[in-house]
């Protein structure tokens, strides 16, 4: 059985988890950062310092409270994956000397996914629920943000980099710098409003989307 975690440490785990995913959506092939927020995370559960594989019991107990592992990854298998196959690519890749391309960017995907299920299980615990009515269990912790001296392409630079649709400055107080407005700059189409447009042939068969990313 898996030691039982306390609210704060369920939080402190999945901000972890939720940062090293975040880290691999922006560099797929770091995804050891994920490893390490795994193993921190068995380590706490199992007591004692081991190696990722025998972490993998506690981790799948934590897991299947989760919806997406316990119900969705049996009822729609095209589009959830089990924590086994999820677990044994992440694991294997682990050991794996070779963390470039596509096999690189195969184990991020999986460990990706591992982690939102497991995030959302750590604040849904039958053992140690966590109480969520206040914006510091939700929110993001040190945010990345664009200072004012910084250019324009250093604000579209990590937006691009870590695919986020808003990065705050302050100017005269908060502000939000939102992916359209940078594309409306970058582009200059001042008359650019929806978010996501739909890209379709001459049959109205959809054959690809086009964001502010694309135009940023």
């Amino acid at each position: 059985m898996p030691r039982i975690l306390t609210p704060q440490q369920c939080q402190h785990h999945r901000d972890e988890l939720r940062a090293a995913r975040y880290s691999a959506l922006a560099d797929s092939e770091g995804f050891l950062v994920i490893c390490y927020a795994l193993e921190s995370l068995g380590l706490a559960l199992l007591g004692r310092k081991a190696d990722l594989g025998k972490y993998e019991p506690n981790l799948k107990q934590v897991a299947m409270q989760s919806v997406v592992q316990s119900e969705l990854a049996k009822s729609f298998p095209e589009t959830f994956t089990q924590f086994d196959a999820l677990f044994e690519l992440v694991r294997t890749a682990r050991n794996d000397a070779m963390h470039t391309g596509v096999y690189a960017r195969h184990a991020a995907a999986a460990g990706i996914e591992l982690c939102i299920g497991l995030e959302e299980a750590l604040m849904n615990t039958k053992e140690t629920p966590v109480t969520r009515k206040l914006v510091k269990d939700y929110m993001v912790k040190s945010p990345i943000v664009v200072e004012a001296w910084q250019p324009v392409a250093q604000a579209r630079q990590l937006m691009l980099t870590h695919s986020f649709s808003f990065l705050p400055v302050h100017l005269n107080g908060w502000k939000l710098v939102s992916e359209t407005a940078m594309a409306r700059y970058m582009s200059e189409a001042q008359n650019s409003e929806p978010r996501l447009w739909l890209v379709v042939d001459d049959r109205e068969k959809l054959c690809g989307v086009l964001s502010p990313f694309e135009l940023m």
